[in-house]
């Protein structure tokens, strides 16, 4: 499944122009070849077997340490224009939400997601699932210039039709609208449990009508990887978690009458950006071949999901939490550069509860000056032509779709999830990333490592969080802290 399938650009001219001065050839020195290099190393490492320099990833994926340039890459799935910042409202009281999104989008904010209590993605917050509350937080929301995005609890249809119904009132035409309805019974049942009856197809078959009759184009279904990666999963995990999702929908609505063609364009995507950039890179940019692949398998070209992607809440820790924003612009500018087109930013303090004006300013913020000072949403794949992210893409959506495979032949995403087959298997890549924390090989600066002894205070909203049990429970920021926190400080 390779990610190089065209010719490189051509480079620039070295001649001399008809009005400057000549310029010197840029191949005046000479190109070392991996032998050399591997000399030089040798070299270095006095003795130490080469392996030391070798590493893999939680799915056994080797990292080599030197790749040559990818010089036939093409970019993956270019996006036009910059992504949309998007800000997570979840404050239980819809004033304040209302409050909260004006705020956002004052501050330069061009998506909302709405998350109500009882989402998968709620930790523990969200708005209150009635019409009341759904009003009044929209209100002064001017719709068709921004990005809505639904993550709904416990009844994601009445959702769904709650916000349409609004838009209608507001006499907005839906095809004016950029809204992601979030639908995702699966995720529930991943999070929450639950049994393969509790998802009514029907239903779900009748709201794709219902949307598609008014005129909304946008996704109204979503398969969700954050479940699953703050879960403990591995990249592998998550991605294929996401397949098999997609996967059970169209088999599910097939039952009901319509086609993958009619389905798969009306599916989302939404994965967690971790801290670790070459990853979270490789991930992204491995979800949008793998979403190719299984669309081909499904007969329907060229699909190509909206990609959604969220800082990941298993990265966020409570000690030293200002240390959240390092790992926030780490791991933003990792899904920016993998292809996201929408993205949220987690509040730094969110660890301790609800963020505040300044935390949710600083999320806001660090997408901008991404954006104003990388530039990276003007080039289609940022990533394209680097020979180790081309290779670890490849080898990630091999990995990907071998566990895909895997989940399949145990009768689909849901029976695996009921009958607690993938859940065990995410349950030792858990324990192993634990492991990993606790003898020091993931360390969170801070938190697991050089604790600051002077933490400065938080202030948060809110910082009752309720609590977060499950088939798949979240891992928090104090399980992890309370595995090594270190005692020594750096001189």
């Amino acid at each position: 499944m390779s990610s190089s399938q065209s010719s490189e650009a051509s480079s620039p001219g070295t001649g001399a122009s008809e009005t400057g001065p000549q310029r010197p050839p840029l191949n005046i020195f000479p190109q070392p070849s991996a032998e050399d290099w591997r000399t030089l190393a040798d070299k270095a490492l006095k003795g130490a077997d080469f392996s030391t320099l070798q590493s893999s990833t939680r799915d056994g994926i080797a990292i080599e340490p030197l790749y040559p340039r990818a010089a036939d890459a093409a970019p993956i799935a270019p996006r036009s224009g910059p992504w949309r910042i998007v800000q997570r409202i979840d404050h239980p009281d819809a004033e304040a939400a209302s409050r909260q999104a004006l705020a956002d989008l004052s501050g330069g904010a061009d998506g909302l997601a709405l998350i109500f209590d009882g989402a998968p993605s709620a930790a523990g917050f969200g708005l209150p699932a009635t019409e009341e509350a759904l009003a009044t937080v929209l209100e002064g929301v001017e719709l068709p210039a921004i990005h809505l995005r639904l993550e709904p609890g416990d009844h994601g249809v009445r959702t769904a039709r709650r916000v349409a119904a609004l838009i209608a009132q507001k006499n907005v035409s839906p095809a004016d609208c950029s809204v992601s309805f979030g639908v995702d019974p699966i995720g529930r049942i991943a999070r929450f449990g639950g049994d393969i009856s509790s998802v009514d197809f029907s239903a779900l078959a009748a709201l794709l009508n219902e949307l598609k009759t008014a005129g909304f184009a946008g996704p109204v279904l979503e398969a969700d990887g954050r479940i699953y990666h703050s879960a403990g999963a591995s990249e592998a995990q998550e991605l294929a978690a996401v397949l098999a999702t997609i996967a059970g929908l169209v088999r599910g609505l097939a039952g009901e009458g319509l086609s993958p063609g009619e389905v798969l364009p009306k599916i989302g995507v939404t994965l967690a950006a971790g801290h670790d950039q070459f990853a979270t890179i490789g991930k992204f940019r491995a979800m949008s071949l793998l979403t190719r692949r299984l669309g081909e398998v499904c007969g329907v070209a060229d699909f190509s999901p909206r990609l959604h992607g969220e800082t990941a809440s298993r990265m966020m820790m409570a000690a030293d939490a200002h240390n959240n924003l390092i790992r926030t612009t780490i791991a933003a500018f990792s899904a920016a550069a993998g292809g996201a087109q929408t993205l949220a930013v987690l509040g730094f303090s969110s660890a301790h509860g609800l963020p505040d004006r300044a935390a949710r300013r600083y999320a806001r913020n660090i997408q901008h000056l991404l954006m104003a000072e990388s530039g990276i949403h003007h080039l289609d794949d940022p990533a394209a032509g680097s020979g180790a992210v081309e290779a670890f893409t490849d080898a990630l959506c091999e990995k990907s779709w071998a566990e895909f495979q895997a989940i399949e032949a145990e009768g689909g995403i849901l029976k695996s999830l009921i009958d607690q087959v993938f859940t065990g298997r995410i349950a030792k890549a858990r324990k192993a990333l634990l492991d990993k924390i606790a003898d020091g090989a993931s360390p969170f600066v801070g938190a697991t490592l050089y604790p600051n002894p002077k933490e400065p205070e938080v202030s948060v909203e809110a910082s009752e969080i309720k609590p977060q049990s499950g088939l798949l429970t979240p891992l928090s920021a104090a399980e992890i802290t309370a595995l090594t926190a270190k005692e020594e400080v750096p001189a």
